[in-house]
């Protein structure tokens, strides 16, 4: 059960389908919640201390798990935790570009990249997320003041919606086409 006064902002299946995770932020921390979902029973419970989540993806393998949102008090921005899924033991936190929060994560079929869309940036942000680095940023998207990205299981395609339509980039591209 959801705790009471938590606020639920995001769900994401580890791919063997044996594991739900429902994120979220408890007061200024972060909380995930993980459940069987064969019987619907509570797992663990893990914390993220000053960092409202927002959005939430699994690797293709299972073994990453990022939650993108926004850090609070003195290092207060958009940000992403990255956790070994393995052991619920946070590996590092990304600190993305913009002002506001991170509203959508996804993972390249490989797990080699992270694309990253930040609120009222018109703009998608690729990470190695392996070392944390940021490869690149897309800009000029019309994404207006929210929106999402996607990789294609293929890893061929990078998908970015927003208030400007859908756009899909091949994903070692910096140029994409409108749908």
């Amino acid at each position: 059960e959801w705790p009471q006064g938590a606020k639920m902002s995001a769900l994401a299946f580890r791919p063997d389908g044996k594991l739900l995770v429902v994120a979220g932020e408890r007061g200024e921390d972060g909380h995930i919640e993980q459940f069987d979902p064969a019987d619907g029973k509570p797992i663990r419970i893990v914390s993220r201390k000053g960092m409202r989540l927002l959005c939430a993806a699994f690797s293709p393998d299972g073994r990453s798990f990022a939650a993108g949102g926004s850090l609070s008090g003195g290092k207060a921005g958009p940000a992403i935790a990255l956790w070994d899924a393995r052991g619920w033991k946070e590996k590092r936190l990304l600190a993305a570009p913009g002002s506001a929060e991170v509203v959508s994560v996804a993972f390249s079929a490989d797990g080699k990249l992270l694309a990253s869309v930040t609120r009222g940036r018109d703009a998608v942000a690729l990470w190695k997320p392996g070392s944390g680095k940021l490869r690149e940023e897309l800009s000029g998207l019309g994404l207006g003041e929210s929106g999402a990205a996607a990789l294609d299981p293929g890893g061929r395609l990078l998908a970015v919606g927003g208030a400007g339509g859908v756009r899909l980039w091949p994903a070692e591209s910096s140029s994409g086409k409108k749908l």
